[in-house]
């Protein structure tokens, strides 16, 4: 289920990133490569902070459902 759930959370992380940098005036594939980089890197830190606190677990396919859920997220945003 916590996998399920990181779907959800970082494909909302991704949308809400690209419908707050679509108000400014930069390029369509900066605004997507921004949110990418930006929801990747919250993955790989929330799964870093794992690694270092004793009764939680490191998973590298966590890191990869994280990102994979953050582009999810754009491309919903981008179908609309």
């Amino acid at each position: 289920m916590p996998e399920k759930a990181h779907v959800l959370e970082y494909g909302v992380l991704a949308w809400l990133t690209m419908r707050d940098l679509y108000i400014g005036k930069t390029g369509r594939l900066k605004k997507i490569l921004y949110s990418f980089i930006f929801v990747s890197a919250i993955g790989c830190l929330d799964e870093g902070f794992q690694k270092i606190i004793p009764w939680r677990y490191f998973e590298t396919r966590d890191i990869l459902t994280n990102i994979i859920s953050g582009i999810l997220g754009i491309a919903l945003f981008l179908v609309k």
